[in-house]
């Protein structure tokens, strides 16, 4: 983490109440519509959006309009369903001390808490963790016809996901990954965000920032459901995941 983004969230935490309070409103709605190409080579998005089918589950309007909210993004990969999943958490980046000491209590060994190499009962107690911080989440999966089209399809989900950014999230942070892999993120984000830039964003080791973690949990478990054509809320996140969407197959 580079200490430019180290000074903004230290300003951030600065300016964070102590607690945050949520008021939920609304159930449930599903919408289908026809899925279509949702943007071009260049990545950029004009208009509305594409019509995809997608399932909105609780309304995230519950936050408070002065928080400090930033973005935290992890992706997960099913290529048996040719899905490629990108998890946004909103969060105010003073809870991730908190975080860090709530998840890391609930791993057996002293390493970063990551989806991919929990047993089945640490994965329920993460969730159950998770369910309980005062964020919200949104989760959305892009398909894919080859391995070499991974990244096409991330490109897709991403712009999706930029598309429906809330306003008052001026700040997002990706998982790093590949030196190139995160080149060609930086592409797509810097066509995006526009001129003036509307958001910055940033690559963070995900070790170091326990966000990302959070995000790794609900991308990962949400993306599971989705492969198997299941109901994410189910699994226990419903009560944070403001948004769930897919590509049609």
């Amino acid at each position: 983490m580079n200490e430019k983004l180290r000074e903004r969230i230290a300003v951030l935490r600065q300016r964070m109440p102590d607690r945050l309070l949520h008021k939920r409103e609304g159930g449930r709605e599903v919408l289908r519509q026809t899925p279509q190409q949702l943007v071009s080579g260049q990545h950029r998005f004009h208009g509305k959006q594409p019509p995809h089918s997608f399932t909105l589950r609780n309304d995230d309007s519950m936050r408070p309009p002065e928080s400090p909210l930033a973005g935290f993004i992890d992706e997960s990969i099913h290529t048996d369903a040719r899905l490629y999943a990108v998890g946004l958490v909103l969060a105010a980046p003073a809870l991730a001390e908190d975080v860090r000491r709530r998840l890391c209590a609930v791993i057996p060994t002293a390493r970063t808490p990551h989806w991919s190499q929990e047993d089945e009962q640490t994965r329920a107690a993460l969730i159950r963790e998770i369910g309980s911080l005062p964020i919200s989440a949104r989760v959305y999966g892009c398909r894919f016809e080859r391995p070499k089209r991974k990244e096409a399809a991330r490109a897709r989900a991403l712009t999706w996901l930029v598309h429906e950014l809330p306003s008052q999230v001026r700040w997002i942070v990706l998982a790093e990954r590949e030196a190139n892999q995160d080149r060609h993120d930086r592409r797509v984000l810097g066509g995006l965000a526009g001129r003036p830039a509307r958001f910055e964003y940033s690559h963070a080791p995900f070790a170091k920032e326990p966000l990302l973690w959070v995000a790794d949990v609900i991308v990962s478990s949400t993306a599971k459901a989705l492969a198997l054509d299941e109901d994410p809320a189910a699994r226990g996140l419903g009560k944070i995941l403001s948004y769930v969407g897919c590509e049609s197959v």
